[in-house]
């Protein structure tokens, strides 16, 4: 919330540093939280394989597992304790204070009592709290020895079959099993010195935070708290509201008209990643452009797709700019490849761009095309399943300032094609509600694409990070 109002220049210097301290003082908590829950939702073994060679998400789900205590209980019971330490760990008493003040008066000092960050708190206790749960573990099977419906062991879930029994299981874990959970790691936190607001203090934090936001916010902006009980398939897909943001404002553009293309061709050849020279280009609506580039508001929306060879952002003319070399009207993206015979082109597009038949015909005639997902995820993975496809798919670590996944999914059907999706780590935590909704059978984790495709993926989304300011599911 603080980082929001700063972008909408409400107390801008102030609060974006209260979004980075508080980020920071939670970074290891929350990575452990997103790694190790999304990992039990993906299949344990599943996630190993997935996260082999990540040495740092490995050791965040090695983490995460060291505090749900011994293989002797169900996964269901362990994964429910490390979520509710983890959240609790989140849910420090200071912040009755903090939500006094609100976002009006909120200092950084107020943040810069050490001991109430979470990561130290996480530090203080990760030794002894693989024990703190056997007594309620021991209690919980004792009178709920059915757990609700879930008959899964050690290290997987067994989720019942139908809808209905789904949602018994969802009520009896929410009434049940996660507050007793809740109050033994309040409990036991409590034991070691460290203060954690009830249910009720959380949600009266929670609604005092939202009013100063709301206040403080712009007009059109909407706020809604989320409580209660709801079934599981109308639990919501926050990703899908999720905006990736890189910098303050879009590069430059720099266009590079067609009788200079042959001087400035360097702008647009690059030679990393792949193991020859390649060129990226750009089949996307104007919007796109728009949205992505300061200097595109010439573009009108008529026209259809717009097709470009996007460079990699440029500091020779002593500020960024980013290279576009428009394409004459009516070439294609198989035109331009066939231009260049002798390198590989790599399309980009984009899920929006493609909802035009004569567009997504275009699309679906390239031997290889990348689009990158910036409409509901889920609309569309549940679109692929209707349709009866499978979908496999892979999570990539990006370097950058922040937590940051690359999604790529791959179709049998559609061969040509992978879809890109740039998330946060909470973002790429959602996934496993679309696997957990619609079966490993149906999205499935662990896509091996071959080498020179993965290479190819690596290098548009790197040309992309370099270009490009924000990623989102809402379109343009």
């Amino acid at each position: 919330m603080s980082s929001l109002l700063a972008e909408a220049g409400v107390r801008s210097a102030i609060l974006s540093n209260v979004a980075l301290v508080a980020n920071e003082a939670a970074r290891n908590v929350h990575e452990t939280f997103a790694t190790t829950i999304s990992c039990g939702v993906l299949g344990l073994s599943a996630s190993r394989v997935a996260l082999a060679g990540n040495d740092r998400y490995l050791d965040f789900l090695d983490r995460g597992l060291s505090l749900g205590g011994q293989a002797e209980w169900p996964w269901q019971f362990r994964e429910s304790a490390i979520q509710m330490l983890l959240r609790s760990l989140m849910q420090p008493m200071e912040l009755i204070a903090i939500a006094e003040r609100g976002f009006e008066r909120i200092r950084l000092r107020d943040l810069a009592e050490v001991s109430m960050q979470p990561d130290v708190r996480l530090c203080r206790i990760a030794d002894s709290v693989a024990g703190w749960w056997t007594d309620a573990f021991a209690e919980l099977l004792r009178e709920f020895p059915e757990r609700g419906g879930d008959t899964g062991g050690a290290w997987a879930r067994q989720l019942p079959a139908t809808h209905e029994a789904m949602d018994s299981l969802k009520v009896w874990e929410e009434s049940i099993l996660i507050p007793r959970l809740a109050d033994a790691a309040r409990h036991r936190l409590g034991e070691s010195g460290v203060g954690v607001l009830t249910a009720d203090e959380f949600l009266d934090v929670v609604h005092a935070l939202q009013s100063s936001f709301v206040e403080l916010a712009p007009d059109e902006w909407e706020v809604s708290v989320l409580v209660g009980p709801r079934r599981l398939t109308d639990e919501p897909l926050g990703a899908e509201r999720e905006s990736l943001q890189f910098r303050e404002e879009p590069w430059p553009v720099r266009v590079v008209e067609e009788h200079d293309l042959v001087e400035q061709a360097t702008r647009f050849l690059s030679t990393d990643v792949l193991d020859e020279p390649y060129i990226v280009a750009l089949f996307a609506e104007p919007a796109v452009y728009r949205h992505q580039l300061t200097g595109f508001g010439w573009l009108g929306d008529h026209g259809g797709a717009l097709l470009s060879m996007l460079g990699a952002v440029d500091t020779e003319a002593g500020r960024p700019e980013v290279p576009v070399a428009m394409m004459r009207p009516g070439l294609t993206p198989r035109d331009l490849g066939e231009m260049f015979t002798s390198l590989p082109v790599l399309t980009v597009t984009t899920l929006s761009t493609t909802r035009e038949p004569q567009i997504q015909g275009i699309v679906l005639d390239l031997d290889e095309v990348f689009i990158v997902v910036d409409l509901p995820l889920r609309l569309q993975v549940e679109q692929w399943i209707e349709t009866g496809w499978t979908i496999r798919f892979a999570a990539i670590e990006l370097e950058s300032d922040r937590s940051l996944t690359l999604l790529v999914f791959e179709i049998d059907e559609l061969s040509n094609c992978t879809f890109l999706s740039f998330r946060s780590r909470v973002g790429y935590g959602e996934v496993a509600q679309l696997i957990d909704r619609h079966g490993v059978d149906r999205i499935a984790p662990g896509l091996v694409s071959n080498e020179r495709r993965r290479k190819a993926t690596l290098a548009v989304a790197g040309r992309l990070l370099n270009s490009w300011w924000t990623f989102r599911e809402t379109g343009w």
